[in-house]
């Protein structure tokens, strides 16, 4: 957040999308993230990591479960499509593989899937 602080003109504001804790994870958790617990801070953490950085946070919004599907569909489902529909493409493959699919079954690991 420090950085940021180069790249926003002054009394501008900046929009800051992280990651936290919202219990302590487990071992069995932090071992299926590929994670360490100091990888992320709890909510508090983060909105003192914020004030440190010199930023006087005025909003703050949590994302639900809801929220937070609508985000990795649309990013996973962005690259699968663009894959399916470029297949001959030297970034396909990649693009399947960022997205989580093979693009044998249209999807990997959900429970529904829809391709266009």
């Amino acid at each position: 957040m420090e950085l940021a602080g180069r790249h926003v003109n002054p009394d501008g504001i900046l929009l800051v999308g992280e990651g936290f804790w919202q219990v302590p994870p487990t071992p069995e958790a932090l071992a299926a993230l590929g994670a360490k617990p100091d990888d992320h801070t709890d909510l508090a953490g983060l909105v003192d990591a914020a004030e440190q950085a010199g930023w006087a946070p005025v909003y703050g919004h949590v994302s639900d479960i809801a929220e937070w599907d609508d985000y990795e569909w649309s990013w996973t489902g962005s690259l699968t499509e663009w894959a399916l529909d470029n297949p001959g493409h030297p970034d396909a493959a990649a693009a399947l593989t960022a997205a989580g699919s093979t693009g044998t079954s249209g999807c990997a690991d959900t429970a529904a899937c829809w391709v266009s």
